[in-house]
């Protein structure tokens, strides 16, 4: 398909004309290459062949274009880079979109729920800051628009989330209260448990 639509491209009306093929004389130059190109794209659907080099051509761009490979290799590298959170220390802690975030998380290992979820929070944070104070001019603003849906739907998990990161902290705090091996707590165990009349079972 490409090669046909270029071979016309470059042979033009004006070269048709003069190899028998009529055309309108008022013609466009492009409007050749456009009809033959809708033609093809008409016809895809319905030749298995057509798709096929369609398919193949498209992939060769992407590799061409290193698609995915550079956004996986991107995501790998963001993934990887250690994250400063000394721009959201202080008053920053007290902003709605870090809610559920401790001073503490900062300095947590990588990969635990507490760093991961302090992260995860700061990029919400950041990016609705800038979205709302008007600080992306110097970013794509068309990508910003693509991706518009795709950010606010990130902070709305995000607070789907937050009852259940409390939930964790709660629970993280809570000393777990020793059981017997019927699973009453040891409090109120004796000499005789009366639940699985098991003496001494705590």
């Amino acid at each position: 398909m490409v090669a046909t639509v270029l071979v016309l491209s470059l042979i033009g009306p004006n070269n048709l004309v003069a190899l028998g093929v009529p055309l309108p004389k008022d013609l466009s130059p492009g409007a050749v290459p456009i009809a033959v190109a809708l033609i093809l794209v008409g016809l895809m659907p319905t030749v298995p062949l057509l798709l096929d080099v369609e398919k193949w051509l498209r992939r060769y761009a992407h590799e061409r274009a290193y698609i995915p490979s550079a956004a996986r290799a991107t995501a790998q590298r963001l993934a990887a880079a250690d994250f400063d959170f000394t721009a959201y220390e202080g008053d920053v802690l007290h902003q709605p979109e870090m809610r559920g975030v401790e001073a503490a998380d900062f300095t947590r290992p990588r990969r635990s729920l507490e760093h991961d979820w302090a992260r995860l929070s700061c990029l919400v944070y950041e990016q609705k800051y800038r979205r709302t104070a008007g600080l992306m001019d110097w970013l794509d603003a068309d990508l910003l628009r693509d991706y518009a849906k795709d950010l606010d739907t990130i902070e709305t998990a995000k607070k789907s989330m937050e009852s259940d990161v409390a939930t964790y902290r709660r629970r993280q705090r809570t000393p777990l209260m020793p059981t017997s091996r019927c699973g009453a707590p040891s409090a109120t165990i004796s000499t005789s448990c009366t639940s699985c009349s098991v003496v001494r079972c705590a």
